[in-house]
C-alpha cells in the first residue's frame, strides 16, 4: 500500500452529515484499499462556526483524532469539549457529531471500521 500525505490529497468542500456550513475533506484510502473491514481513512477540516452533523453509522465504529483546534463533540446526546490530541470512539449504533465553536480550524483524522 502506498504512503499518502493527507495534506497533499485533493480536498473537497461539502456539508457533512447535514451539519452547519461547509467543511473540507481529504480521503487517503477508501474501503477498496484494505483487506480488513476498514471502510476509509481521511481528514476533515471544520472551519469556525461549521460542524459535522449528528449521525450514526449503523454497524460501524468511527474513530476521530483531533489534530488541531478545539470544539464540542456530541456523543449520544452528551456534549463534551474536545481539543488537540483527543480521540473520540464513535460506537456502532451510537450518534455523534462535532462542532467548531472556536476562531481557528478544527482538524480531525478519521477512520471507520465495519463491525460486521
Amino acid at each position: 500500500m502506498p504512503i499518502v500525505n493527507l495534506y497533499e490529497v485533493p480536498q473537497t468542500q461539502t456539508c457533512v452529515r447535514g451539519g452547519q456550513g461547509m467543511c473540507l475533506g481529504a480521503t487517503a484510502f477508501g474501503p477498496e484499499a484494505f483487506k480488513s473491514k476498514i471502510m476509509g481513512v481521511g481528514m476533515t477540516i471544520i472551519p469556525p462556526g461549521c460542524s459535522i452533523g449528528s449521525h450514526n453509522h449503523g454497524n460501524e465504529e468511527e474513530i476521530y483524532l483531533v489534530m488541531e483546534g478545539e470544539g464540542i463533540a456530541d456523543l449520544d446526546g452528551q456534549q463534551q469539549r474536545v481539543k488537540k490530541g483527543d480521540v473520540m470512539v464513535n460506537v456502532p449504533g451510537g450518534t455523534h457529531g462535532l462542532m467548531n465553536d472556536q476562531p481557528e480550524d478544527l482538524v480531525i483524522f478519521a477512520f471507520a471500521v465495519s463491525a460486521d
